[in-house]
């Protein structure tokens, strides 16, 4: 599997017309000089893809999904699906993420408030620390 997340870099995934999308991206601007913006709503993010974020949230699928989300109750008819189900509605859904997600060195976080970004700012001191 190719990664698409390279150590050292800062990276969010997140819908660039949302509110929250737009402020999480000034703020990760305002920490970090480059950051590297995937486009959830006109890019393909693969099932593989999905998982290696959730892997590094420490999260399920089904966590990552807005239930606010005006679209949520068309796409999700019960509640009783798998893991891998759950993978396949955030790959063809991704209009129904929570929020951006916020990426750095093999750590993710959901930011459903752009200060949330700031919970990376360990992670940029550890790093910076040992250059």
């Amino acid at each position: 599997m190719v990664k698409l997340f390279t150590p050292g870099q800062v990276y969010l995934v997140y819908n660039p017309g949302t509110n929250l999308g737009k402020r999480t991206h000034a703020l990760a601007l305002s920490v970090n000089s480059v950051v590297h913006e995937i486009d959830a709503a006109s890019k393909t993010i693969t099932r593989l893809h999905w998982k290696e974020l959730l892997d590094m949230i420490g999260c399920s699928a089904a966590d990552l999904l807005s239930h606010d989300h005006p679209d949520f109750k068309s796409v999700v008819k019960n509640d009783s699906y798998s893991e891998a189900d759950w993978l396949e509605i955030l790959t063809h859904n991704p209009q129904l993420l929570k929020g951006p997600i916020a990426v750095y060195h093999k750590k993710a976080v959901l930011c459903t408030d752009p200060k949330d970004i700031l919970q990376l700012e360990e992670a940029w001191e550890a790093q910076l620390n040992r250059s």
